[in-house]
């Protein structure tokens, strides 16, 4: 008699993906593409999207490996992850399908909410959910209704017939009764990493913690080590077979992003832990990746590189999806502006932006960003004092009549940090 099929190490296939293992790439993808397209349909609601953006999935996955840490957690956690982001990213950027219906059938089933705990995922999936069991009935149906659905803070109220303040109130008091569950580092901002890792945050507070994650390495880590220790609630979604020639699709887009760049084989060296990593190590961690860039860039990208013995310079390297904008800064302290050089960017988008972001998210702008080309931006003093190693830049998109320097509108298409070299 045959015994049971054996489970496929997710682990084992990440870490050869990390390693640019195009086969374990395709073996992870036959093991999981049920799994995280389910979740990336379930949550769009939109099936041709639910296809495009589960291509990006595996995209992200195999940029990302190096960064999986199997001692922060589970990999199926982390895979579905990357897939509930993707999703509920696109829910807030294209007006679509209402989450209110689906919030509201989680709201009132019963079984999901005081059953058994479903045992396919293992024991990390049974013990969150007797964690959210345990908490006050309003708040884990939310965080459940949230996770599941992609509903906004907003749609949660509509479908529990509850104003809004009382929706976002049953989800971070729910947070932060998990929070002495999880062994988890705190940033200076842990409600707000916790509310932008459930996603259903929304209005100036998901952009403040947007920015924030730009910007703060911790604040960065603890939302995605929370994205992980939640994502297993996402196993009470339907596994969903993708379109037969989705695979043939991603294969073809590793293929040319493998040749894109020598950027990307050099990336693959390093590998980030999550959820332990404290804000220094991080800095280093993404200083080194980013130096191999910054020199690459400012030798073959059309800026001149620092002679030997000149003083140091702080440069940075800001690319958007399919390397579109492809944005190199470089700020010289002796000449008080900085030099910007883009390609690759098309004006009918709009208006690009440039803005240095402060230690608390806060935003400055730098300059607009009007043409590919060369650019040269002279900086008020409060901003030179800012910049420094490890500085975050960001680059916004919006349309022309909106777009104001007050403050970034629009969607973030770019972001890096500058490099001492």
């Amino acid at each position: 008699m045959r015994g049971a099929p054996t489970a496929p190490d997710l682990a084992g296939l990440l870490g050869a993906v990390a390693s640019g293992n195009r086969q374990a790439m395709a073996v992870l993808y036959e093991a999981t593409a049920p799994v995280l397209y389910g979740i990336v349909e379930s949550i769009a609601r939109d099936p041709i999207a639910a296809a495009q953006l589960t291509e990006g999935v595996y995209l992200r996955v195999w940029d990302r490996a190096p960064r999986f840490d199997p001692a922060a957690g589970e990999a199926r956690a982390w895979l579905a992850a990357v897939a509930r982001n993707a999703a509920v990213e696109w829910r807030r950027r294209v007006p679509g399908a209402s989450a209110v219906a689906a919030a509201e059938m989680v709201l009132s089933d019963e079984t999901l909410l005081t059953g058994e705990a479903p045992i396919a995922w293992g024991n990390t999936a049974a013990l969150l959910h007797y964690q959210l069991r345990a908490l006050p009935f309003d708040a884990q149906a939310a965080i459940r209704a949230a996770m599941l659905t992609g509903a906004s803070e907003a749609e949660i109220a509509q479908a529990g017939l509850m104003n809004q303040e009382t929706a976002a109130r049953h989800m971070r008091d729910g947070l932060a009764a998990l929070a002495s569950e999880f062994d988890l580092d705190a940033s200076s901002e842990p409600p707000l990493a916790r509310e932008l890792a459930l996603g259903a945050v929304e209005g100036e507070r998901r952009a403040q913690a947007l920015r924030m994650q730009l910007a703060n390495p911790a604040f960065a880590a603890e939302v995605e080590a929370w994205q992980q220790q939640l994502a297993p609630v996402l196993e009470a979604l339907p596994a969903i077979d993708p379109p037969s020639e989705l695979w043939a699709r991603i294969d073809a887009l590793i293929e040319l992003r493998e040749a894109d760049s020598p950027r990307r084989l050099r990336r693959r060296q390093v590998r980030w832990p999550i959820a332990r990593t404290t804000a220094i190590g991080l800095a280093a961690a993404l200083a080194g990746a980013l130096v191999t860039i910054a020199i690459f860039t400012f030798a073959f990208g059309g800026l001149t590189p620092r002679p030997p013995g000149d003083a140091p310079v702080l440069v940075a390297q800001a690319a958007g999806p399919d390397q579109r904008p492809d944005i190199a800064i470089r700020y010289d302290p002796r000449g008080n502006a900085l030099r910007v050089r883009m390609r690759r960017f098309d004006p009918a988008a709009g208006a690009a932006d440039l803005w240095l972001l402060g230690a608390n998210g806060t935003p400055f702008f730098l300059g607009r960003l009007s043409s590919n080309g060369v650019a040269r931006f002279a900086l008020p003093r409060q901003i030179e004092a800012m910049l420094h190693d490890g500085a975050t830049v960001m680059v916004t998109v919006a349309p022309a009549d909106q777009a104001r320097r007050s403050e970034p509108v629009g969607r973030v298409v770019a972001s890096a940090r500058f490099v001492l070299v």
